[in-house]
Order: structure tokens, then C-alpha cells, then sequence
């Protein structure tokens, strides 16, 4: 379920609490602080029990405290996952301990709730009533409200550990405190889940990892098979894949195309995968539900490449056009292959010319036409000047020796000498002064 508009909060307290009525107006003056909306109380029992409507949204929002220790059986999920025992591993002692616990729930609408019941979400749909909140910008403000009340009552409370039912996470107060402060999606809204040997062909101590709480921003989860990649690099990725695709400009990568974060330094390959079509993602979960598989095959910060995504990489090297090349490093290319004789009998070589070749062709032609000029220049330097030579003027040609067209003749031949006589005629010409 994309987006859902009922998501609640548990804080278990190991010792009883008698100002709920308190913590219940400090988060009402606040929200309206924040917001410029004031809240209506439609139902109040002192100390037991708040509800508030409004807040600029409709919003209804409860604060309800019970006198007993929740039951454990609830947070059974959360304590079995890995990232419980090494975020906080005295959890279970912290769950044991609770002698009390608050519930605070925040929905849109006056049916905010309905969609948890499917029989009555299918018959609102049947009579064409729009649900509210039904939007990602309206679960992120659900998302906010709740984060604040549960800040509002850690102050009031000090609890023990703290319930996000959303993601199904467990967390102490400061844990939260900076899962929250990373946005939505974010760590607080999808809970890895960590797995391993799943596979016997998988890699020693090759962990896989599996989201819950993905679904409700993408419609499905989230899953990498296990690996040697670091986990916590994995998860990072899944986060930032799930943001990027809830994003204004954003979208679900297609089936068997790649990913690439925004920092440039990853490449993942994504694969659609229907529901039991990926028996690992199942067994790694307490559900089943349709996925968004992420293989990964760059990833620069833990020097991992895998073998396939390297030798696709070099045939791209081989197969890219070098017509970027610097000019010397075509030049010298080109004369290693006129040079080189299997160079010229080798099969690329005795393919058709393309227009690099041709380009890189009349480089050299022209580089040797310079060269064989500054030969000839220099086997035929001009005659010494004058002593007592002035400088040149555009009315005042000159000495010849220094002039631009005898220099072009001694270099290229005249232009009215025949073929062959262009050395003799240079040497033989007199000139005299203007």
C-alpha cells in the first residue's frame, strides 16, 4: 500500500505517567507554531485519552496512554532483525522492563482510518469517495506530524524504547532522534533486513538484504542478494534509490537498466521482480510482495567491481572512437602504422578507411610535407646579410636574402621555373634596388 494514511507510534515507559494532558498541549502549541493551524479537541478523557482535529490538513491526531506493559508478541519482527541488536542491544531487556506505554496515531480525513479496513475502503471506492492523503506530499506531512509528537512526548517522558509501527523499527531515544533527523524516505521509514547463506553458492560471509517500509513509497519493497558489499553501503544506496523515486523529477528505473547515485561513484542494475518471483527477497521477509531487485556492479568507495561489468567495460574502451584523441597522439599513431608492416597486414588494418582514418591520414601527410620543406631549408640557406643593411620598409623591398618571397622560393621553387630548375634559378637570381 502506497502512502498509507493511518501510521502510528508506541513509547514503552519503565514506570507509570500521570501528564498526558500536558504533553498533549505542548505538541498542540507547537503544531500551530509551525503551521499557523490550531487544532479542536472533539474528544478528551483527562489523562487517558486526547484527540485533536486540524492542524491545517485534517489531521486527527491522538495521544492515548495505558497503565500496562504492551504485549511482547508485537515487537517480536523487530527484535529479530540484526539491525535491532546493533543499533541497541539491550532492546529485549528494554522491552521486558515496560511498565506502561503511550499509542499516538496520526490519519487524514474523518475516515482517515477506513483504508485499514478493506471491506469499508471497498465500499467508499464503490461510491466514488476519494480518499484523502492520498498523496506523497500528504504522507510526508503525516510523517512530520508523528515525528513531532513523538519528540514532544520524549521530553515528557524519557522513554525506554520507542515502537515506529510504519517500518515495524525499534529504536532508544537518541537512535530515533537521528533516524528522523535523515528524512523521509530515509532510515526511519525503511528497515533493513538482513539476511545470509541463503545460497550455498553465495561468498563467505555474503550478507543479503531485504526493506520493509519501501512498499509504502514505491508500491514494493526493496532487495540485494547477498554479497560481499558492505550491508550499511547497500542500504544506503536502497534509501537513496527510494528518494530519488518518490522525487518531483523522478521514477522507477525500467527492468534491467542501471542506477547511478547522484555522487557518480556506483552503478546498480535493477530487476522488477513480481510477486514469488524471488523466493530469496520472500524468505528474507515476513510478507511476500512484489520487489525491486538492485544488483550492484561499481561501487568505487568499497573498491567493488564485479568481473561481468569489467569486461563490459573494456570492450566499450575498445569499441569507443578515438577521434577525442590530442592531435600528436593521432599523429604518432599514424606513423607507427605506416612504420610498422604487420601493423599494415593486420586485419583492422585492411579494413575500409573510415573518416577518422582519413583524418588522421592527412595529419601525417601534411606533417611530412613540413618536415621535407625544413630539409630543403636547410640545405639551402639564404646568403649572409649586408653590414650595412637597413631595415626593410613596405616601399623599400630590401635585401632579397631576407625577402618573404625569396625565402618561399628557395623552400618551394619559383613559380615560372620549370620543374626540377627551382634550386638553379634561386641561386642565379639577381636583383637591384628599387
Amino acid at each position: 500500500m502506497k502512502f498509507p494514511n493511518r501510521i502510528q507510534a508506541a513509547l514503552l515507559l519503565d514506570r507509570s505517567f500521570e501528564d498526558l494532558d500536558a504533553l498533549t498541549r505542548d505538541f498542540a502549541r507547537i503544531a500551530e507554531l509551525k503551521s499557523g493551524a490550531a487544532f479542536s479537541i472533539p474528544e478528551h478523557r483527562p489523562g487517558a485519552f486526547t484527540r485533536l482535529f486540524g492542524g491545517g490538513a485534517d489531521l486527527m491526531v491522538t495521544f492515548e496512554y495505558i497503565p500496562a506493559p504492551p504485549q511482547e508478541t508485537v515487537f517480536e519482527t523487530a527484535l529479530n532483525s540484526p539491525v535491532t541488536t546493533i543499533r541497541t542491544p539491550d532492546m529485549p531487556e528494554r522491552i521486558t522492563d515496560a511498565r506502561s506505554h503511550i499509542l499516538l496515531d496520526v490519519s487524514q480525513g474523518t475516515l482517515g482510518a477506513l483504508d485499514l479496513d478493506p471491506d469499508k475502503a471497498s465500499f467508499l471506492h464503490e461510491l466514488g469517495a476519494s480518499a484523502l492523503g492520498a498523496t506523497c506530499d500528504d504522507f510526508r506531512r503525516r510523517l512530520e506530524t508523528l515525528v513531532l509528537m513523538v519528540r514532544v512526548a520524549i521530553d515528557h517522558t524519557r522513554p525506554s524504547a520507542i515502537h515506529w509501527t510504519q517500518s515495524d523499527q525499534l529504536f532508544d531515544s537518541e537512535t530515533f532522534e537521528a533516524a528522523a533527523t535523515e528524512g523521509f524516505p530515509g532510515p526511519l521509514t525503511v528497515h533493513p533486513l538482513l539476511y545470509s547463506e541463503a545460497d550455498p553458492s553465495d561468498a563467505p560471509g555474503a550478507i543479503g538484504l531485504r526493506t520493509f517500509g519501501a512498499r509504502h513509497w514505491l508500491g514494493r519493497e526493496l532487495h540485494v542478494r547477498p554479497s560481499v558489499l558492505p550491508w550499511s553501503a547497500a542500504y544506503r544506496t536502497l534509501v537513496e534509490f527510494c528518494a530519488a523515486s518518490v522525487a518531483e523529477d523522478g521514477g522507477v528505473t525500467a527492468h534491467e537498466q542501471t542506477y547511478e547515485p547522484a555522487r557518480g561513484d556506483e552503478i546498480w542494475r535493477v530487476c522488477h521482480r513480481e510477486l514469488g518471483e524471488d523466493p530469496l527477497a520472500q524468505a528474507a521477509s515476513h510478507d511476500a510482495v512484489a520487489v525491486y531487485e538492485l544488483e550492484p556492479l561499481r561501487h568505487d568507495a568499497c573498491q567493488f567491481l564485479t568481473e561481468e561489468y569489467a569486461r563490459n567495460a573494456n570492450v566499450l574502451c575498445e569499441r569507443t572512437p578515438k577521434a577525442k584523441a590530442e592531435p600528436h597522439v593521432a599523429e604518432q599513431e599514424g606513423k607507427a602504422s605506416r612504420d610498422d608492416p604487420q601493423a599494415q597486414s593486420s586485419p583492422a588494418a585492411s579494413n575500409e578507411p573510415s573518416a577518422l582514418d582519413d583524418e588522421v591520414s592527412c595529419l601525417a601527410e601534411l606533417e611530412a610535407a613540413l618536415a621535407e620543406g625544413r630539409a630543403e631549408a636547410a640545405a639551402n640557406p639564404p646568403d649572409p646579410l649586408p653590414a650595412n643593411l637597413s631595415m626593410a620598409m613596405p616601399s623599400q623591398p630590401g635585401d632579397a636574402t631576407v625577402s618573404g618571397r625569396s625565402l618561399r622560393a628557395k623552400v618551394f621553387g619559383a613559380k615560372d621555373a620549370v620543374p626540377g630548375e627551382a634550386n638553379e634559378v634561386c641561386k642565379n637570381e639577381t636583383f637591384k634596388d628599387a
